[in-house]
């Protein structure tokens, strides 16, 4: 699904990508449309060589661009406005810490388009801007699912309808955990990372079979939800089969998920009356900390497993040579 609310307000309210911006004029054009923007130096456009097809461009205006400008006449500044004013860009920066003239300001203000400065050179804040625009274009899907943060980890329980995902987010919240979404999760890729948070109708509910809606911060504080959350692990519940025994998978043994370009490790966590899926996520949360630190559950038991059968096998060798001597004693000869 394709992000529809990227706009020219999205490159000023940003703050994961540090761009710097200001907005010098066009606030009115604020609202312009970034789906499907490109990137383009202003180079050319200035000179007349507008590109017809371009789609909502951003337009930069670096120190050769500037130069360009400043040395030309006034007619030829004006003239040169105009073709940039006749591709309809959805946004122009003027880069490097450059200042801003007039003549740039007045045709901004006619004609809607945001104008801003950064202090950032040309080639860096170009940069930035693919950066931002490729996560946000094209990399936005709804799963169902609940996000939850356990111990710093963030969590997506995934699980067909009736296995009890929001029972266990539920359970992890009474236990001092939170809650960033119940039932649907809002994906996206952000800094080659798969981020999480809930859609706006239903932030912070959560709807629980037999009680009904519960709005969480109301019930446990406002510390028990997140707006947003980076997920590090996915956690998949499915009913118990008897034949599931050989087959399902460990915290060490993880299967992965591709979601948006981004790999995701997976864990297959069986669901039967009596066992605690809070704590056991609760445990493959600590589990998972620990692996990041380079520490593996099963190897360290098997490292274990390993130290004991050699020393019980030295011990079985000193008894074994206890039990035959070198030498046979002058009676036993005879």
């Amino acid at each position: 699904m394709q992000d529809e609310t990227i706009t020219v307000k999205t490159l000023l309210e940003d703050s994961s990508f540090s761009m710097g911006l200001t907005l010098v004029a066009g606030a009115r054009g604020l609202g312009n449309s970034l789906i499907d923007s490109v990137v383009e130096k202003a180079g050319l456009l200035l000179a007349g060589l507008s590109h017809k097809d371009l789609k909502n461009p951003i337009i930069v205006i670096g120190y050769k661009e500037f130069k360009f400008l400043e040395e030309s006449t006034p007619e030829g500044r004006a003239e040169a406005v105009t073709h940039l004013s006749e591709i309809r860009p959805a946004t122009i920066v003027v880069t490097g810490g450059l200042p801003v003239r007039r003549y740039l300001i007045d045709a901004c203000e006619q004609y809607h388009v945001p104008l801003f400065s950064t202090p950032l050179i040309s080639s860096e804040f170009i940069r930035r801007v693919v950066g931002l625009l490729d996560e946000r274009a094209n990399n936005f899907i709804t799963v169902h699912g609940v996000l939850v943060d356990v111990y710093g980890l963030g969590i997506l329980i995934r699980g067909m309808s009736g296995v009890g995902k929001s029972e266990t987010a539920l359970d992890l919240v009474v236990k001092g955990h939170r809650l960033v979404s119940d039932d649907m999760v809002e994906l996206r890729r952000k800094q080659g990372r798969l981020v999480g948070k809930s859609p706006e109708v239903t932030r912070h509910y959560m709807a629980i079979r037999g009680i009904g809606v519960i709005y969480v911060p109301d019930l446990f504080g406002a510390a028990s939800v997140l707006e947003e959350k980076v997920i590090d692990l996915i956690i998949k519940l499915e009913h118990w089969e008897s034949d599931q025994n050989e087959s399902i998978n460990t915290i060490d043994t993880e299967h992965e998920e591709e979601i948006l370009g981004v790999t995701v490790p997976v864990v297959l966590m069986p669901v039967q009356p009596g066992r605690s899926i809070a704590t056991l996520i609760e445990v493959a949360a600590r589990v998972k900390l620990l692996a990041l630190r380079g520490v593996s559950q099963q190897e360290k038991f098997q490292r274990h497993v390993n130290a004991q059968m050699t020393r019980a096998q030295e011990e079985q060798a000193q008894e074994d040579s206890t039990d035959d001597p070198d030498e046979l004693s002058d009676e036993e000869l005879r």
